[in-house]
């Protein structure tokens, strides 16, 4: 009989396909260990797609609240017999993964800190999680064996203490995020004492094919090649306002512009690359990004997930965000040192665009070292170590979780 995980991803017009990406590598690591993940992605066919593509089941699924969602990923789990489920979503409330947390063996990406969290297994893989766990009182979880494999003096960002704060308190077991409305339990009860923390950017779940990519051509660090990519839906129309911007810059470049599967600004990227006065040529649908990543010397990308792809390919990176809730997160990968993180991409005009990007193309020098730190920063590994300690968790017998 085979053993099946249910991973239910996050993904649609308004989330992209970030969460679907990096659940597909930790698919991909766990059938290695002989298990059959199946997907449930929550929004239309292009999700379902990818996960297709990249060789697993996937279920058409379309909740239409919270309650339908939670009873449809519980009556799918016990149909398929599954031994865990994967929750990666920031839209479900904390009474859902308390609730999932109860009936089945959970696993949780969570890399928000929105509250206190009940799975069984937990991965935030953002920069400063493991330093923030560290500085928490003597009864925070316990972080598994990777570590973060970047400069060890680096600190997390000063910027906003009351969140760090709160992420202490997190996985100290000492929240005070204020519940929300409707849930079962008080948000001062904390992380569940039974919950495994895995933290920092040692358990960023890659993809073959990108590790693959981090093998290959190295980047010119004084070259012209750009990659353009601002996600699976691009909601703020950051790749043609990018594009435009780059056209003020004198120097000629060669350009590559994805279009993401769930992007409705194809049309304006397609106007923005022909009037360009670049090499542009636009990608539409792409399946996979590792090989575009290969090709370039440098990206303009959002703040999403493909930081950490361009950061083992040694690829130094632009970002302009597409959400208000990547600020936190960026302004401490930004410490990294393998990023010019620009800020919010709507707030920003080509004019001030073009004036980051062409400074930040003609530092050869400071491309080079974001480079080193990229690599110093990630290793390939974090598909494999989350699938083992998944293993590990499906191992146990009901009741032997913590």
């Amino acid at each position: 009989m085979p053993r099946r995980i249910l991973i239910r991803p996050q993904s649609g017009p308004d989330d992209g396909i970030g969460h679907l990406k990096r659940d597909v590598a930790v698919a991909m690591a766990l059938r290695g260990l002989g298990f059959e993940p199946v997907f449930l992605p929550a929004s239309g066919e292009a999700p379902r797609r990818l996960a297709e593509v990249s060789g697993f089941e996937a279920l058409l699924f379309e909740p239409s609240g919270e309650e339908a969602d939670f009873k449809e990923v519980l009556r799918l789990a016990g149909e398929l017999a599954a031994e865990c489920v994967v929750v990666d979503s920031f839209r479900l409330s904390e009474g859902y993964y308390r609730r999932m947390a109860r009936v089945t063996k959970l696993v949780a990406f969570d890399d928000l800190a929105r509250f206190p969290q009940a799975a069984h297994l937990a991965i935030d893989h953002n920069f400063g999680a493991e330093a923030v766990a560290r500085r928490g009182a003597d009864s925070a979880p316990r972080p598994c064996s990777a570590t973060l494999l970047c400069d060890p003096a680096l600190r997390p960002c000063s910027a906003k203490p009351l969140r760090r704060a709160k992420q202490r308190a997190r996985y100290a077991g000492r929240s005070r995020e204020p519940a929300t409305q409707g849930e079962e339990e008080s948000a001062t009860q904390s992380t569940s004492p039974r919950t495994r923390w895995l933290l920092g950017p040692g358990y960023f779940p890659f993809r073959p094919a990108v590790v693959e990519a981090a093998r290959g051509r190295e980047p010119d660090h004084g070259g012209s090649r750009v990659l353009v990519a601002m996600g699976g839906s691009d909601p703020k129309r950051l790749v043609p306002k990018v594009l435009r911007a780059l056209s003020r810059i004198p120097r000629k470049l060669s350009i590559r512009a994805v279009a993401g599967p769930l992007s409705s600004a194809y049309g304006e990227l397609e106007e923005a690359a022909a009037a360009s006065k670049h090499e542009v040529a636009v990608r539409r649908d792409v399946d996979e990004l590792a090989p575009l990543i290969e090709w370039c010397d440098v990206g303009v990308i959002a703040g999403g997930t493909t930081k950490y792809e361009m950061a083992l390919c040694g690829r130094p990176a632009a970002t302009l965000l597409q959400a208000e809730d990547q600020m936190q997160v960026m302004l401490q990968y930004a410490r990294t040192g393998t990023v010019l993180n620009l800020g919010p991409g709507e707030r920003l005009g080509e004019e001030e665009i073009a004036a980051a990007l062409e400074g930040f193309l003609a530092d050869s020098g400071r491309r080079r070292l974001m480079s080193e730190a990229g690599r110093r920063l990630v290793d390939g590994l974090g598909a494999s170590r989350i699938a083992e300690a998944v293993a590990e968790l499906a191992d146990r017998k009901s009741g032997e979780e913590s």
